[in-house]
């Protein structure tokens, strides 16, 4: 089995599936109307190469065994650090490649990846990727792609649960984790709304080749290189778009919790105007048609920020302006019948070993 990827079968698929209608580009381009063929390609990689729920993961402890205390080669996969390499240099896992989240979707980037790759089969190695970053947003933005641009060979791309934050206790060499003082006490609802249609899906033309995987790339780049778009959004900077009296940057919320499969989900209580879609491919494959405004920003939020890792890259990819509540809306509410897992400190209780 060869380590590059290839999405040889993929072709251009009919509508399916529920698009969202959100743009990312100028006022005058931000819908056609009709679906292209690009957005197709993306759509069908994105949909097609992710875990039900949304991205797969592996926990610390399962990754350590692996690396640390079997002496089969075979089952050792190749661990991509995302982080900045000043990041890296303060402690990574051992053996770690490092590639900066923003630059993954570079052709310089997937040539070394795909480099690494080869040396690490070549050495009788597992086939499969594992991505990390300091906590969860990052490392599921860049597995989705890298799972769209068919790098699941032996196994999906896989995250590492909870990020390196729950490999080490060291958080000079993994900061930002969760913590039960940085929760917020803003305020929730219960009231339901439902989702409507929309005008359309945004205008997806960015690639001058008509390979899919090449397709796939340009408009990750275009996503991952933005330096000027930060993907994350802190449940402080949601609050005070929604409270500064100007209803026209108001965010459209997209709650990712379902609505009965959870004794904590949407109905007992949300952010306010937040419009409930089911986690993982269900939330984009609802209704068979496009349900959001093409004028708006869009926060997605789950209850950790788990499930919400995927959409981002994906909604990004097509076209839309889709940015991700830190923590979900375990950032938002002191309240637990909200929050469905009031706290996370327990995920943080692993030492292992990093290199520098």
């Amino acid at each position: 089995m060869r380590f590059r990827g290839s999405l040889s079968n993929m072709g251009i698929i009919a509508a399916i599936l529920l698009i969202f209608t959100v743009s990312f580009l100028s006022a005058q381009d931000c819908w056609a109307g009709n679906r292209t063929d690009e957005f197709e390609i993306i759509m069908k990689a994105w949909m097609d190469d992710q875990a039900s729920f949304g991205v797969f993961m592996r926990p610390a402890s399962d990754l350590y065994n692996v690396l640390y205390d079997t002496a089969t080669p075979s089952d050792d996969p190749l661990v991509l650090d995302i982080r900045t390499p000043g990041e890296y240099s303060k402690g990574h896992i051992k053996g770690a490649i490092n590639i900066y989240w923003r630059d993954i979707a570079k052709k310089k980037s997937l040539a070394y990846l795909d480099s690494e790759g080869k040396k690490h089969a070549e050495a009788g190695k597992k086939n499969q990727i594992v991505v990390y970053h300091n906590t969860q947003h990052e490392q599921g933005w860049v597995a989705t792609f890298l799972n769209m641009m068919g790098y699941d060979f032996e196994n999906k791309v896989e995250t590492l649960f909870w990020g390196l934050a729950a490999w080490t206790k060291d958080e000079t060499v993994a900061p930002g984790r969760w913590k039960e003082s940085s929760r917020k006490n803003y305020k929730t609802e219960t009231n339901n709304h439902s989702l409507v249609p929309g005008k359309g899906w945004p205008k997806v033309d960015n690639a001058t080749s008509t390979d899919p995987r090449e397709i796939i790339r340009v408009a990750a780049d275009r996503f991952f290189s933005n330096k000027s778009f930060n993907p994350r959004i802190t449940a402080e900077e949601l609050n005070n778009l929604l409270n500064d009296n100007n209803p026209n940057n108001d965010p459209y919320i997209l709650s990712n919790r379902d609505r009965n499969d959870f004794p904590d989900n949407y109905n007992t209580g949300h952010i306010p105007g937040a419009y409930a879609i089911p986690v993982g491919k269900e939330g984009v494959t609802i209704n068979g048609s496009d349900f959001l405004p093409t004028d708006r920003l869009i926060v997605v939020h789950c209850w950790v920020g788990v499930s919400q890792q995927y959409m981002v890259p994906g909604l990004n990819m097509l076209g839309y302006k889709v940015r991700t509540l830190d923590w979900g809306i375990s950032s938002w509410s002191s309240d637990n019948k909200v929050v469905v897992q009031s706290q996370m400190s327990g995920v943080y209780g692993k030492d292992y070993p990093v290199e520098k």
